[in-house]
């Protein structure tokens, strides 16, 4: 009896992160926090690109630490493709809490205004948008798709 009790720690230890892992990966919650408009990096690229800083909020209620390792995450204005997340990856997902993941968003400027002089008026007057934002993350246990969607004034 005591040459099976090793044996039966480490199974009931790995059905334990088994589980976890589960939890990680079926209930791990993504929703947007903070947008902002990031001028200098806009101003960078010469307006060919709008650039936005975006927090992602990830909500781990698993006992389990995991890494975004990348994914791709397309960004939708009024129905169009218009641009795409940068620098997926990187980032811990601390277990039990929520975790911030800033990315930076770069939407092609010509694909929602027709001429530069359109959005030099839009960033006069404040204008605002409704940004969807559709794809998968990639963690270190599996895919995660996100369709979210946030309002940003410029």
């Amino acid at each position: 009896m005591k040459k099976l009790l090793p044996f039966v720690l480490i199974g009931a230890g790995l059905a334990y992160f088994y589980n976890q892992f589960n939890v990680f990966k079926t209930n791990l919650q993504v929703q947007f926090g903070t947008i902002s408009f990031n001028l200098k990096e806009t101003q960078r690229n010469l307006f060919s690109k709008i650039i936005l800083n975006l927090n992602l909020i990830i909500k781990n209620p698993s006992r389990v630490t995991g890494r975004i390792t990348g994914g791709k995450l397309d960004v939708i204005i009024n129905g169009k493709i218009v641009g795409s997340v940068l620098n997926i990856g990187g980032t811990t997902i601390n277990a039990g809490v929520d975790t911030i993941a800033p990315l930076q968003i770069a939407i092609n400027t010509l694909a929602i205004f027709p001429t530069v002089s359109d959005l030099i008026k839009m960033v006069g007057k404040g204008g605002s948008q409704t940004l969807q934002v559709n794809g998968n993350l990639l963690t270190s246990f599996g895919e995660i798709k996100i369709n979210e969607k946030v309002n940003f004034t410029i």
